[in-house]
């Protein structure tokens, strides 16, 4: 699922980082994952939690929870017919 983000600042955004989980703007690190578009993309369900740092060193970060991920096989019933 493609996670579509718009990060907006008055002054120059200079970092955009998602992590799996809700987590707090003070405890995103250099190990959370840089994205550079307005987008990134997850392959479960859960919270993630975006995080963004502008150039005055200002921080924000804002958590979504996707539910809409489906990863159930689909069901397949076989059945023999009896020959006439």
């Amino acid at each position: 699922v493609t996670v579509n983000v718009a990060v907006t600042d008055n002054e120059k955004v200079i970092l955009k980082q998602w992590a799996k989980g809700a987590k707090p703007a003070n405890q995103f690190s250099e190990t959370d994952t840089t994205f550079t578009e307005n987008a990134f993309t997850v392959s479960e369900n859960g919270t993630y939690t975006v995080f963004a740092l502008d150039n005055n060193g200002n921080k924000r970060a804002k958590s979504i929870t996707i539910t809409n991920i489906d990863k159930t096989a689909p069901a397949i019933t076989c059945q023999s017919l009896k020959a006439m």
